[in-house]
């Protein structure tokens, strides 16, 4: 599909995006050429604009955007798992699929992984390509709707998933944090364990309506949110937290009602460090940097939310307005997840 399509593209850290005029890729072996539909936005948008992401080092220009679905239009050779005209949904990692890991089904831990979005290019243009094996149906879903899920939905999912382990039947899980990913997290204890949820903000009004997607207790983060923890657990802590803030202040309180054996799943950027002694944490507790989620994974949350198991926050701006949704994002004006749709080209 010969000729050109407009793109933001961040060109330096510091700066805004800027929409360009690019080429339209073309698919190679075992890609596939996607009309975008929806492409999510986030704080982590806001850090790869600001100073590159954390993990993944800025080497020049790209295109943003990790969190992408739409309309598959163009097979690359090799490509017979899609269909031309079927709506997919695309993980965010990129990953090899020859390391160790991702031939053991760990793909999220891959050697070599990149990021669409991130470093290479991802979503925020009319087109994008994707592999063929990192994208997952959507069926009936509406892509600007649920394209959140192939990040902050993929995120939480795979750290639940690895946490099962160390979370008994009737079991007690905490729940650092209820933003774009904690909202997840609580609904998939729910939906996938006999866990428990306790869930800890510093907001107790955004906190409030996780009682309807899985939370069975709130806690206020205060100096006494230590103390409330451990009466609702008659002093024996939990078995597992997910800390999805990241300071020093959440993974101190992670630290202390964490039980022996139990885990403390770090998703949060948010620059704190777990000291780590016999002082700091109980015998046998695992501290974990969980790293998004499998390709099975995404598949699995695809089927919960053909369900109608999954619920789904969206915010939508139009592909135009992405410098407005990131100022929406930085000055916490935005419901849910930031979506950009594609209508304005459909014309």
């Amino acid at each position: 599909m010969a000729g050109t399509m407009k793109a933001w593209r961040i060109n330096e850290l510091g700066k805004p995006p800027v929409m360009e005029e690019v080429p339209i890729p073309e698919p190679t072996f075992g890609e596939i050429l996607i009309k975008m539909k929806g492409a999510g936005m986030c704080r982590t948008d806001l850090e790869v604009i600001d100073e590159g992401f954390i993990t993944v080092p800025f080497e020049g220009p790209f295109t943003f955007g990790h969190e992408n679905a739409g309309e598959v239009v163009k097979l690359g050779p090799g490509v017979d798992t899609v269909e031309v005209g079927q709506n997919v949904i695309v993980d965010t990692l990129h990953a090899c699929g020859k390391c160790q890991y991702c031939l053991s089904g760990r793909d999220n831990f891959c050697e070599v992984a990149s990021a669409r979005g991130l470093k290479e290019d991802g979503g925020m243009a009319e087109y994008m390509i994707a592999d063929a094996r990192e994208v997952a149906p959507l069926g009936d879903l509406d892509p600007t709707e649920y394209v959140a899920l192939a990040d902050a939905g993929l995120s939480p999912y795979g750290a639940v998933q690895t946490a099962k382990p160390f979370i008994p039947n009737n079991g007690t899980a905490v729940v650092i944090g209820v933003g774009g990913l904690g909202f997840y997290c609580c609904q998939y204890l729910a939906l996938t364990t006999s866990a428990r949820v306790i869930v800890v903000n510093r907001s107790a009004e955004k906190m409030a309506k996780m009682v309807n997607y899985g939370a069975d207790e709130l806690v206020v983060l205060d100096d006494n949110a230590y103390d409330k923890i451990m009466e609702l657990t008659d002093g024996k802590g939990v078995d597992a937290v997910f800390d999805f803030v990241g300071r020093d202040n959440t993974l101190e309180l992670a630290a202390q009602i964490t039980k022996g054996l139990g885990l403390i799943s770090i998703l949060g950027l948010g620059g704190g460090t777990l000291p780590v002694s016999w002082t700091t944490i109980k015998p046998g507790v695992m501290v974990r940097l969980t790293q998004g989620g499998t390709i099975t994974d995404l598949y699995e949350i695809m089927d919960l939310a053909k369900a109608g198991k999954i619920k789904v926050e969206a915010q939508q701006y139009p592909f135009s307005k992405v410098l407005d949704a990131l100022d929406d994002l930085r000055n916490g004006r935005v419901e849910g997840r930031a979506v950009i749709t594609f209508e304005e080209f459909d014309e």
